[in-house]
């Protein structure tokens, strides 16, 4: 494999970002043709296909790989810059974090206030179980996420713990739950999901009964 030049990874990460060659282009400030010309380059560097030619547009497994690479370069770049007294560009990076609702809505923004005035920061909300494929593919650089493995190129830290407490109000106990919450009850009383992919009560109901329920969905 020959060498993968950084413009060559930043124009594959702005496709994964902005899904288009055409949104590519308009990002880096070059035509469409010059981001054209970059990832096929890049693809004889690797010798192999770094994107899918679907709609929407998405990397490949090697392309996964070159995508965290060139967004762990702009960082690291931008850290150099700053330690050489260059910090006015560090303005001009973003990176991209997952973060679940749950923590966006709690402690998240506060602990990223500080950054604001040295990094942009682009937020995608996405539930803590799935927040990895987004970073497995490229999207985002850093994800917060309920999985302690890391993905491949990346490290993992524990945060901290978030503790959930199932509640409802005194009237909807006592319709659904007049004789306590055994299984039975459990499984026909009804439950807030807030998305598809949100299968936290799920989850919980299963450690609690120890058998599978399915409680119906409101």
């Amino acid at each position: 494999m020959s060498s993968i030049e950084p413009a060559q990874a930043r124009a594959l990460a702005a496709i994964v970002g902005e899904g288009s060659f055409e949104g590519a282009a308009a990002l880096l400030s070059v035509t469409p043709s010059a981001v054209s010309q970059r990832i096929r380059a890049l693809e004889v560097a690797v010798g192999r296909p770094v994107i899918t030619r679907t709609r929407p547009l998405r990397p490949t497994e090697a392309g996964e790989a070159i995508v965290r690479f060139a967004r762990q370069f702009d960082l690291l770049s931008a850290d150099l810059a700053s330690e050489l007294g260059a910090a006015g560009e560090r303005q001009h990076q973003r990176i991209t974090i997952v973060i679940n609702g749950d923590s966006l809505h709690t402690w998240v923004l506060p602990a990223l206030a500080p950054l604001a005035e040295s990094l942009q920061v682009e937020i995608l909300r996405e539930d803590q179980q799935h927040s990895l494929d987004l970073l497995r593919d490229g999207t985002a650089a850093a994800a917060i996420t309920s999985i302690a493995e890391p993905v491949q190129g990346c490290s993992s830290r524990p945060l901290g713990i978030m503790r959930y407490v199932p509640v409802c109000a005194r009237a909807f106990r006592e319709k659904w739950f007049p004789d306590g919450a055994g299984p039975d009850r459990l499984a026909d009383a009804p439950v807030i999901v807030f998305d598809r992919k949100d299968d936290l009560q799920d989850r919980y109901l299963r450690t609690l009964t120890r058998r599978p329920v399915s409680p119906d969905e409101g």
